[in-house]
């Protein structure tokens, strides 16, 4: 199964280690797997790895809007593309650091505060 995934974070393999260890299960139910590819189920990526990967693009690329911040964070997972569902939820976890005064935006450029 961990042969086709081309490429996992280290703190994805904790987090589906960590839960695995509670449900053996886990592992499966965390991929979709059809015949081409495999698709990691984003609802086990915890809001707090999503936040420190919106840090990780910010420090390293300049001039991210709030449009490119998905597309770039997602990358960053490892994601081949990103879907509405996992845009939205990386948006929402930049609504929070925006209310948190984590980052800041200005003229639709996020930065780090």
């Amino acid at each position: 199964l961990l042969s086709k995934v081309k490429f996992i974070d280290d703190s994805i393999i904790k987090t589906l280690y960590e839960n695995a260890i509670k449900d053996p299960t886990v592992l499966m139910k965390s991929f979709d797997i059809n015949e081409n590819d495999v698709t990691y189920n984003t609802n086990l990526i915890s809001n707090e790895e999503i936040a420190k990967n919106i840090e990780v693009v910010l420090l390293h690329k300049n001039n991210v809007t709030t449009k490119q911040i998905a597309k770039e964070t997602s990358r960053n997972f490892g994601f081949k593309s990103t879907s509405k569902k996992t845009a939205a939820r990386i948006n929402n976890v930049l609504d929070l650091m925006i209310a948190h005064d984590k980052i800041k935006l200005e003229n639709d450029i996020v930065e780090l505060k």
